[in-house]
Order: structure tokens, then sequence, then C-alpha cells
């Protein structure tokens, strides 16, 4: 019993691994994505909107994570 308690601990260890890691993935594109975006126009209100998407997309990316 204790051999498979061990083993699915295993496992589920790797899957917050893994999940930890596309998370971080998911921060690094939004952040280059957001960049680009903006690099790419002067509208400053257009700006403060994408930034304030952005965040809260990293954020609740965050929660869901936490929640895992």
């Amino acid at each position: 019993m204790k051999k498979e308690t061990a083993k699915v601990n295993a496992e589920f260890q790797g899957i917050r691994d893994r999940a930890r890691l596309k998370q971080q993935e998911f921060v690094e594109d939004e952040e280059r994505r957001l960049n680009a975006f903006l690099r790419s126009t002067d509208d400053e209100n257009a700006k403060a909107d994408a930034i304030k998407r952005s965040d809260e997309a990293i954020k609740k990316s965050k929660d869901e994570l936490s929640s895992y």
C-alpha cells in the first residue's frame, strides 16, 4: 500500500510541476505579447487597457494554479 501511495504522490507531484511550468510559460508569453503591443501603439488608453488585461490574465492563471 505504501508503494502505491508513493507512486500516486509522485505522479501528482509531476502533474503539479508541469502545471507550474505551463503557468510560467503563459506569463512569459503574455509579457511578450504585451510588450509587442505596447511598442506598436502610441494610444495611451489602449496601452493602459492592455496592461490591465494582461495583469488580470496573469493573476487569474496564478490563482488557478494555487487552487490546483
